[in-house]
């Protein structure tokens, strides 16, 4: 039986979305029992309730980091961030799972140029790679020297909802509301719905995710400065429970971001069988396909007037939308995730 380590260190942020892909991911892949593969889970100095036994638990410490050939010996490493803490001796195959590119966006050009050789060395020390979207493989290409190595695009699964229990966050009212949710950064593109919320007098807009942050900052003093403090609320960190009731009872899901390797919010709204209408720049358009509603344009005017035209159409032909909405969302499940990689790591050992 072949050995493959899954490097989940990325673990140690459960809640961001490389925690939740890493969580995920390692959860499905023990849910075929006949794989042939042994796997083994390297995690930080936690232990999370997903390990399943101390035999497949190796801890990330400074000796795995610095020490690479230290301790047990495996047939593959898949390190499931593009840029790893830990890595495999050199004689072990390595797939490196690249996210995004996103750096290109968020960085100055200086900061920028740094990350994207640090890259190429760790792309360059992998046997193949491995990403979540055809958007994010064309950048692969486009910025990064690749040889002969090849790139698989393999979508990310999204955990299913339904079965989630449902709780309101406190303090919310019973007005008709609009949800966005993200850490606060420049790149979710948050500050252009401000000024759109200023068009929809009649809707509220709850904005969910981590706002201890320099845009957080930047978005607290725009809604004071436009008078906004009773129309658009940061929740701050939400619980599943409370992400779930918010997906579940808004008017529509509002996405402006201008960087995303996938976009799964966009895809948790479906399942909710909501609306949403997100920018189309990065993988958006390719992850939200036909379903999703787009933004063409940051004017407020014709934001506001999208979200309102999209709501009317949506709710007159509502049963309909909804069970297209949902019947989309299924297409990214962690069953057919993880049973992509498996058929990659039997291509890659030759194990049939």
């Amino acid at each position: 039986m072949k050995r493959v380590l899954i490097d989940l260190y990325k673990a140690k942020l459960p809640y961001s979305g490389l925690g939740q892909f890493s969580l995920h991911l390692a959860d499905h892949l023990q849910k075929h029992p006949n794989s042939g593969f042994e796997f083994h889970f390297l995690f930080p100095t936690f232990e999370p309730q997903l390990i399943p036994s101390k035999r497949q638990f190796h801890k990330a410490d400074w000796k795995r980091r610095h020490l690479p050939s230290f301790g047990t010996s495996f047939d593959l490493w898949h390190s499931l961030h593009q840029f790893p803490s830990h890595n495999p001796p050199p004689s072990t195959p390595q797939i490196l799972t690249i996210h995004d590119l996103n750096f290109l966006v968020e960085k100055s050009e200086r900061k920028a140029y740094k990350y994207l050789d640090r890259l190429q060395k760790n792309v360059n020390k992998a046997s193949i790679l491995t990403t979540i979207s055809q958007f994010t493989k064309e950048e692969i290409i486009k910025h990064l020297e690749l040889g002969d190595k090849k790139i698989h695009v393999i979508y990310n699964g999204i955990p299913r909802i339904d079965q989630v229990e449902k709780t309101p966050p406190k303090g919310i009212d019973k007005s008709p509301f609009l949800f966005t949710l993200g850490i606060l950064s420049a790149k979710k593109n948050f500050h252009t719905l401000l000024p759109m919320m200023q068009q929809m007098p009649t809707l509220k807009l709850f904005i969910a995710g981590d706002h201890q942050t320099s845009y957080g900052t930047e978005l607290k003093k725009k809604i004071s400065s436009l008078g906004l403090e009773k129309q658009v609320v940061l929740l701050g960190k939400v619980s599943e429970q409370e992400k779930q009731w918010l997906y579940s009872e808004c008017v529509a899901f509002v996405f402006p971001s201008i960087a995303e390797g996938f976009g799964m919010p966009i895809i948790e709204a479906m399942q909710a069988g909501k609306l949403v209408v997100c920018s189309d720049y990065s993988a958006l358009p390719e992850i939200g396909g036909s379903v999703a509603r787009y933004f063409r344009s940051f004017d407020p005017i014709n934001m506001s007037k999208t979200v309102q035209n999209e709501i009317d159409v949506f709710n007159n032909n509502k049963i309909e939308r909804v069970l297209e909405a949902q019947a989309y969302a299924q297409k990214f499940s962690w069953t057919q995730c993880s049973k992509a990689y498996i058929e990659l790591y039997k291509e890659i050992l030759n194990v049939s």
